[in-house]
């Protein structure tokens, strides 16, 4: 007797690349922003990690970020 498994998807469980992206984009820049506002080794080497996980992420739904333009900078 064959089993068959029957697979719905639906629109909710379907991610748009784009809006992963943005996702991704904006959690970074979140990032950078706090870490610029608590300056401290502890938690650069979190940074780095933090953008490490986001790049894995990116990389694995081959997702290009760009650098993060914190706010702060437009208004030197």
């Amino acid at each position: 007797m064959e089993r068959t498994v029957k697979q719905s998807i639906r629109g909710s469980d379907v991610f748009v690349k784009e809006d992963v992206r943005s996702v991704l984009q904006a959690l970074l820049a979140t990032n950078e922003t706090l870490a610029q506002q608590m300056p401290g080794a502890d938690i650069q080497h979190y940074r780095y990690g933090f953008s490490a996980a986001i790049a894995a992420v990116a990389t694995a739904f081959e997702i290009k970020l760009q650098q993060p333009d914190i706010w702060q900078e437009n208004y030197r």
